[in-house]
C-alpha cells in the first residue's frame, strides 16, 4: 500500500459507497491509528439465527464500540471493514504476521490482534456513519464453530491487551478490566447460581434470573427504540440464546487455546 490510509475488507464483506469518506475523516486526529465501521448483517431475513445475529452486529456496534470510541479505546477494529494509518501499520506489520502465543502461531484473530497493536500507542475509534455489510452464518452448526474460534482469539487478545489498558484513560481502563473479570467469572456465576445453589437450597435462583432479565429488557428496549416494529424481541432472544445456551464456549476456548486450528465457517 502507498496511500496513507490503508482499509481491510473481508472478503465476505462489503462497503456502501460513501464509506471510505466517513473512514478517513476521523485521520485528521494525528493520534488515530484505527476506525472500525459499522457493520449489519446482510443476510439478515434469512432465518432466526440471521436475525438474532443481527440485533446482536447491531447492539455491539451501535453501544459497546460507541462506548469504547469515547476513550479511542475500541478493543476490536473488525475485518469486515476498518481502516488503518499506514505510518503506523508499517511499525508493527511484521510483528502481526508472525504473533505467537504460547509458542503457537496464530491462525485467527487476526482483527482484533491488528487492533492490540494499534491501541497499545495510538487510538482506534468507531464511525457509525461508515457502513459495510457482511454475510453471516446461517447454520448452527457454522455458527458454533465461527464463535468457538472467536471466543478463543478474545482469550488470547484479552491477555496480551490486559498488560498496557491500565495505561489508557482510567474510566476506559476500569471498563475494560471489570468486563473482563465479569466475562472470565460468567460460567461460574451461572453454575453456581442456576445449578449448585438450587441443588442444595432447593430454591430457584430468583436474584441472578432478575437481573438477567434486566439486562434482557435493556437490550430489548434499546432495540426496540432504534430499530423500531416488533424486531426488540430478536434483542432479548439473542442476549438470551448468548447468555445460556453458550455459556460454556468461553471455558472450553481457554482449555483449547493452543488448538490453533481454524475449522470450518
Amino acid at each position: 500500500a502507498k496511500n496513507e490510509i490503508v482499509i481491510f475488507v473481508d472478503s465476505d464483506s462489503f462497503i456502501d459507497k460513501d464509506c471510505v469518506i466517513h473512514l478517513v475523516k476521523y485521520f485528521s486526529n494525528q493520534e488515530v491509528g484505527a476506525v472500525s465501521a459499522h457493520t449489519d448483517v446482510f443476510n439478515r431475513d434469512i432465518n432466526l439465527l440471521t436475525q438474532m445475529q443481527g440485533a446482536r452486529y447491531f447492539i455491539a456496534f451501535k453501544v459497546y464500540k460507541a462506548a469504547e470510541s469515547i476513550f479511542g479505546s475500541v478493543t476490536c477494529c473488525p475485518g469486515c471493514c476498518s481502516a488503518y494509518r499506514r505510518k503506523y501499520l508499517t511499525k508493527i506489520v511484521d510483528k502481526w504476521l508472525n504473533q505467537k502465543f504460547l509458542g503457537v502461531k496464530c491462525t485467527f484473530g487476526d482483527d482484533r490482534s491488528l487492533t492490540n497493536f494499534i491501541i497499545k500507542k495510538y487510538k482506534a475509534v468507531y464511525s457509525p456513519e461508515a457502513k459495510a455489510h457482511t454475510v453471516v452464518p446461517d447454520t448452527f452448526k457454522k455458527y458454533f464453530r465461527q464463535q468457538q474460534r472467536w471466543k478463543k482469539s478474545w482469550v488470547r487478545e484479552t491477555f496480551i491487551a490486559s498488560s498496557f489498558m491500565w495505561k489508557k484513560n482510567p474510566l476506559a481502563a476500569l471498563s475494560f478490566y471489570s468486563y473482563v473479570f465479569l466475562a472470565l467469572s460468567s460460567s461460574i456465576v451461572f453454575f453456581r447460581a442456576v445449578i449448585w445453589n438450587p441443588y442444595v437450597t432447593r430454591a430457584w435462583p430468583i436474584a441472578y434470573l432478575s437481573g438477567l432479565l434486566l439486562m434482557l429488557m435493556l437490550h430489548g428496549l434499546y432495540y426496540r427504540i432504534k430499530v423500531g416494529k416488533r424486531a426488540w424481541f430478536l434483542a432479548i432472544l439473542s442476549f438470551w440464546f448468548h447468555t445460556i445456551l453458550l455459556i460454556w464456549q468461553l471455558p472450553w476456548a481457554i482449555i483449547t487455546i493452543k488448538d490453533s486450528r481454524w475449522g470450518t465457517r
